[in-house]
């Protein structure tokens, strides 16, 4: 608590310091969540008994507290996240946005860490604190990166992610940024984004003077859609990703990098879709449903390996206030069958409600 406390003096005497000398718009806001959930997990993905835990403060990481400024056609935004539940990070922050902004009038240049292009969405679930991130939403994360913005484009240079193979060696050698891109396109009612994105490097293997690199190539392709009409709204997305761990987009789901299998790579393919339907009763209370699935599929040595995840819930959001809103949800994600062989993965059942205070 001390460290955080201490990087707010620090940021307010950047601010102070720096406002007569940019003459800049400063506004900043925040973030405290709280959840209040019953989980119960299957002996199947405990591997041993079933287990029932409440969370309380649990995924509680999206706490936070950020400042944005503005002058002219130069900007920036800050953020930090509070950690107050997780056992590692307890009462700890890290830093979420950092990034600055150049409007040069054709377009807006971003540098620094910040969402990636292809992000998308989809649902509002309040499970991990995370609406279908690990399930059906794309999101390859907050990263530092170069930015160019110019009406519905965006394409961004980004810090490489050097996720290793299964089986792979410790050193990963990158010549090139990750590159993705995506183009905002509205059609009447519907806005659509599509999505694409590349990362390349080598898996580098030392015996003694022998050095053996592999080429670990990934991607993500796809496209998202957002249609609303008075209170009813519908969202979803379909995409495709070639080894996803590798990549860094997060699925929950046990088969995401590739793998090395002697002298070769052998990919994961996988495939993704989501659905959302909501429907705001009136200005306080809302009802949203959604389902994913996830499938991938991995060949080595001529047996194919799947893994499929699905995820499904229902919530009704309820805002007592500007600001303030409580979310129960009940949902379930099922692991689904071992293929190939017998027996189930497991599943985890969860219920309860999300305390939100935004300000």
């Amino acid at each position: 608590m001390r460290k955080l406390l201490i990087v707010f003096a620090a940021l307010a005497f950047v601010v102070g310091s720096s406002i007569p000398a940019i003459a800049a718009d400063w506004s900043f806001y925040g973030l405290a969540s709280l959840h209040t959930l019953m989980q119960d997990v299957s002996k199947e993905k405990t591997g041993t008994v079933d287990d029932k835990d409440l969370i309380w403060h649990g995924f509680n990481s999206t706490n936070r507290f950020g400042t944005k400024a503005k002058a002219d056609n130069i900007g920036g935004h800050f953020e930090v996240g509070i950690d107050t539940h997780y056992a590692a990070d307890a009462n700890s922050f890290h830093v979420r946005l950092a990034y600055g902004w150049w409007n040069f009038g054709a377009g807006t240049l971003v540098v620094g860490q910040d969402y990636t292009p292809a992000l998308f969405l989809p649902s509002g679930s309040i499970w991990k604190d995370a609406p279908m991130v690990l399930w059906g939403g794309v999101y390859p994360g907050r990263i530092p990166q170069l930015k160019l913005k110019m009406g519905g484009l965006q394409v961004a240079l980004i810090e490489p992610n050097k996720a290793p193979p299964v089986g792979g060696a410790v050193d990963q050698d990158t010549s090139i940024p990750k590159i993705e891109a995506s183009y905002s396109l509205p059609v009447g009612p519907v806005k659509l984004l599509f999505f694409a994105g590349m990362n390349s490097y080598e898996d580098v293997a030392i015996a003694g003077t022998t050095e053996t690199s592999y080429d670990i190539d990934s991607n993500i392709y796809g496209v998202g859609a957002r249609f609303g009409t008075g209170p009813f709204y519908v969202n979803g997305d379909v995409w495709f990703s070639q080894n996803p761990g590798n990549y860094g987009v997060t699925q929950d789901i046990g088969l995401t990098r590739a793998v090395l299998a002697g002298t070769s790579v052998e990919d994961v393919d996988s495939f993704v879709w989501a659905a959302v339907v909501g429907f705001k009763v009136s200005p306080m209370i809302g009802l949203e449903a959604g389902m994913s699935v996830i499938s991938n599929e991995l060949e080595v040595g001529g047996v194919t390996t799947e893994f499929e995840t699905t995820f499904y819930y229902i919530q009704a959001p309820i805002n007592l206030a500007k600001g303030f809103s409580i979310t129960p949800e009940i949902g379930k994600i099922d692991y689904g069958d071992v293929k190939p062989g017998t027996g189930e993965r497991g599943e985890i059942t969860y219920y309860g409600a999300r305390w939100m205070v935004a300000f």
